[in-house]
């Protein structure tokens, strides 16, 4: 073509015969280059998508030197890959730190829980009086007409499993000189080797003498008798001391 027009001293002198091949040869030309072209730049796509989903494989599980090295690599090849350097980026930024745990506050258990009693021991009532002294040991462990009250094992179980968190105020001395003279009794049997029945007939006539009250008859225990002498229950002294005399 470029040969024709050369030639051709007048634009008007030129035929299609003579300009056609030239033409339809730099088009041809044209369409070649453009198709390597648009090849070029397919496969550069196909490259950009297969980096893409290798940075979406690792993305989770890459260190975060082996990322930021392999950040530096792709933009210092200049391929145009200035979004998947971004998605690098953004992949890289180090992780938020975790929250501190919060201590949980546990209350402090109560030191002394108050214990929930069922009714027959919190409407639990003492016999005022006893008739004779084997009445006050039956109803101390239960036995007799007093048993199961105000639960199996009597008052005696009362103290052994809950110590004084089951009694009011009103039960406290009660509970205390009942218990010693019971107490005594036991000591009695065992040390002269004589049944409760037999301990507890002998002592009942200073029990009724007493007119059945506990405060005399603990009294009456605490002195010397028999021989060697010898005080069944045992004189409290000031500030919760012992004395023998």
């Amino acid at each position: 073509m470029r040969q024709e027009l050369a030639a051709s001293v007048e634009v008007q002198a030129a035929t299609v015969d003579t300009v056609l091949p030239g033409v339809t040869a730099h088009l041809n030309s044209m369409e070649q280059a453009i198709r390597q072209s648009t090849e070029r730049d397919m496969a550069i796509d196909e490259k950009v998508a297969a980096v893409h989903e290798k940075v979406d494989a690792l993305s989770e599980t890459m260190p975060t030197m082996i990322r930021e090295t392999m950040l530096e690599t792709l933009q210092s090849l200049g391929l145009g890959l200035a979004t998947v350097a971004g998605d690098l980026r953004r992949t890289a930024a180090p992780a938020a730190a975790p929250a501190p745990a919060m201590q949980q506050r546990t209350r402090p258990a109560a030191a002394n829980p108050p214990l929930v009693l069922p009714d027959p021991i919190r409407f639990f009532m003492f016999e005022s009086q006893h008739n004779n002294l084997k009445g006050l040991w039956d109803e101390w462990y239960g036995l007799g007409v007093y048993e199961n009250t105000p639960i199996a094992g009597g008052v005696a179980e009362l103290e052994d499993s809950h110590g004084a968190k089951w009694r009011d105020k009103g039960k406290q001395q009660r509970v205390s000189r009942q218990g010693r003279i019971c107490l005594a009794i036991k000591k009695k049997s065992e040390f002269e080797r004589k049944s409760i029945d037999m301990v507890c007939n002998e002592w009942n006539y200073e029990y009724l003498k007493g007119n059945r009250n506990l405060a005399t008859f603990v009294k009456y225990l605490q002195q010397p008798l028999g021989q060697p002498p010898w005080n069944w229950i045992e004189v409290r002294a000031p500030r919760g001391r012992r004395s023998d005399t």
